[in-house]
C-alpha cells in the first residue's frame, strides 16, 4: 500500500520533504513496524543530491524519530533491501540485519519497488519488522506440547525458532 501512495506522491509532490510523511503514517499507524522509508534512485530529487532516503523509527519510548538516514556511509544503493527490489523489479524480503541507523533492533526489511508512468524504478519502499516481534508471534500460541515452529531465511538463516535436533535435521535436508 505504501507503493501505491509513493507512486501518487510523485505526481503530486514536487517539494521532496513532503515525503517523510508516507514512512511516518505507516509506522504510526503499524505498531508492529520498527521503522519504514522511501530510498529514491540517485539523484531523483537533484535538490537532495545523490542519495535521499527519508525515514520514520520507532523509539524505545515510542515516539518516531524522522530524518534523512542515507549519507555517504550509509549508502543504501548498496544494501540488500533496495538491490534486490530495483534488480528484480519484485518484492523482496531481506536477510536480518542490525539496523543501526533506525531502531538499532536486528530486523528484516520487506521492500518494494516503485516504478513511475515510464515503469522505470524510481525509489524503494520498505518497512521493517523486529526479529524478536517475529518470534513472539510465531511462540504465542503452541497446539500441541510437542511442536516445533521455525522461521527460515531464504539463505537458510533461521530467523526465529529454537535450534533443536529436529531443527538442524530438516535443514540438512533442505
Amino acid at each position: 500500500n505504501m507503493a501505491c501512495m509513493v507512486r501518487r506522491d510523485l505526481k503530486n509532490v514536487t517539494e521532496p520533504d513532503r515525503m517523510f510523511e508516507t514512512p511516518r503514517l505507516l509506522v504510526e499507524n503499524y505498531s508492529f513496524l520498527t521503522g519504514a522509508g522511501i530510498c529514491f534512485t540517485p539523484y531523483y530529487y537533484p535538490q537532495k543530491g545523490r542519495l535521499f532516503e527519508p525515514v520514520a523509527s520507532r523509539q524505545s519510548d515510542g515516539s518516531i524519530a524522522v530524518k534523512q538516514v542515507a549519507s555517504d556511509s550509509h549508502d543504501y544503493t548498496r544494501a540488500e533491501l533496495y538491490t534486490a527490489a530495483v534488480t528484480t523489479g519484485k518484492s523482496n524480503w531481506s536477510e536480518p540485519y542490525m539496523d543501526r541507523d533506525g531502531s538499532g533492533k536486528v530486523v528484516t526489511s520487506y521492500s518494494v519497488p516503485v516504478t513511475d508512468e515510464k515503469d522505470s524504478t524510481v525509489a524503494v519502499v520498505f518497512a521493517d519488522i523486529g526479529v524478536d516481534w517475529i518470534e513472539n508471534i510465531m511462540n504465542e500460541e503452541t497446539y500441541y506440547k510437542s511442536t516445533e515452529r521455525y522461521l527460515v531465511t531464504g539463505e537458510y538463516n533461521q530467523l526465529a525458532g529454537d535450534d533443536t535436533p529436529i531443527f538442524r535435521k530438516a535443514l540438512q535436508h533442505l
